[in-house]
Order: structure tokens, then sequence, then C-alpha cells
């Protein structure tokens, strides 16, 4: 072996994949029932668990840039349910179609993570918290370039060579770490809860009696025993009362 490689023992390339597994990688963009959403957000619950944990090691062992790449991946994960919970409400092509690109975007993903941002600096309304769910809005831009920079090489502004390690030091990684780990949540969400949602909110999906739709939906959440929130708070906070916020994971 050359003086200067890197690697010994390398494994050899591997042939391209078949048609058949390629038919089975192929993204699928159409409707979900119920279950099969179900199905997906807890699948992505888990996968964000799994990621945080990762990241948490990391962070740990000192491999800050690697760290904050996965925390922001897990947040990306985690923001897959609630555009999950809108395939439950969409039946137009259209609609199921855009719902997947922004399954599929990035940005769309991690809206969320200004969250914490937002209550710490006092937020407690519906409208004061609207940029986390916003996928257009800067602060999601900034965490995707964040994740570019912390996973890649790059060259930069005036021909400034950007380096993961150079770039993400231990106070942006644990802060990144601790936005992913206030986003996670072990609450399981129901098939039931599914049901219901699609039921109750689905034909009043961007009409304006959703919102009064939302809060039957939580009553009928509280009177099966699937929610502890009341409908009374739930409407005020639609409202645009201030509400206490808890950035506790549960």
């Amino acid at each position: 072996m050359a003086d200067g490689d890197l690697r010994s023992g390398l494994t050899p390339i591997q042939p391209p994949p078949s048609a058949a597994m390629k038919s089975h990688l192929q993204p699928y963009a159409g409707p979900l029932t119920p279950a099969h959403i179900t199905e997906g957000i807890a699948a992505a619950q888990a996968n964000a668990l799994r990621l945080l944990d990762d990241a948490k090691l990391l962070l740990e062992a000192g491999r800050y840039p690697s760290a904050t790449a996965l925390a922001i991946l897990s947040m990306e994960e985690r923001g897959k349910v609630i555009i999950l919970k809108r395939l439950a409400l969409v039946s137009d092509p259209a609609d199921v179609k855009a719902a997947w690109r922004e399954y599929r975007s990035h940005r769309a993903k991690n809206a969320g993570w200004i969250i914490p941002q937002l209550v710490g600096q006092g937020a407690r309304t519906m409208q004061g918290l609207a940029a986390g769910v916003d996928p257009d809005a800067e602060h999601t831009g900034i965490l995707d370039a964040l994740k570019q920079v912390s996973f890649y090489t790059d060259c930069l502004a005036k021909r400034h060579w950007s380096i993961p390690t150079e770039v993400i030091d231990e106070g942006v990684a644990r802060s990144i770490v601790a936005s992913a780990e206030i986003m996670w949540s072990a609450r399981a969400v129901t098939l039931r809860e599914v049901e219901l949602w699609g039921q109750i909110v689905g034909p009043h999906y961007n009409q304006p009696g959703m919102m009064a739709a939302v809060v039957e939906w939580q009553h009928a959440m509280v009177a099966e025993g699937l929610s502890d929130t009341t409908p009374e708070s739930l409407a005020a906070f639609m409202r645009g009362e201030p509400v206490e916020v808890s950035t506790v994971r549960s």
C-alpha cells in the first residue's frame, strides 16, 4: 500500500442495487390510513430518540460537530410528527403531495427548534409561538446551514475554508443537543387519537371552522381518556391568551 493511504483492508465496492431493490426504495407519496400514520409517528419518535441518545454520547466524548449534526437530525425526525398528522386531515391529491414534500424537506421539519428560545423570551401565546411551525422562517435555514457545517468542509464567504471542528465548539453543541432534548416527546400517539383527529378536524381542514374543530377534538380526547389537557385551556391558547408552557421532557 502506498504511503499516505488512510485506510487498509477496504471492502470491495459492491455492485449497484438491483431494479427490485430500487423499487422498494422509491419514496411513497400517496394517502395513508390512520393505522399507517400512527405507525409512522411511532417510528419517527423512536428514531428521534435514537439520534438524540447518539448525539449525547458524542457530546460527552468531545465530538462536538457530530453531536450537533445528529441532534439536528433528531429534531428533523421529531418534526415529521406534525406533518404525518396533517396527512390524516387531507384528501385532495395536491394537499397530500404538498404534505409529503414537507415531510422530505429538512427546513419544514426543523421549524420547531426555535420554540425553546421563544419561550425563554417570554412567548406564551399561539401568535408568539407561530414561528415554531413556519417552514419558511429564517431560523429553519439557519439550523439547516448549521447541520451542513457540522458535517462537511466548505469554502465560504471570501475563500474561507469551513472546518467542522473549528466551527462547532462545545457551547454550540450543548445548546443544540439541549434543544433536541426539549423537542423530543415520550408521549405515544395512539391510533384512536389519529382517528378522532381525522374524523373531527379533517372536514374543516384549512377552513374557517378548523380552530373550533380542534377544540371539539380535544373534548373527544378528554372524554375517551386520551388527554388531560382541558379543551378550555386549548381554546384560550388558540384565542391568543397566554398559557404556561413547560420545557421539561415528558
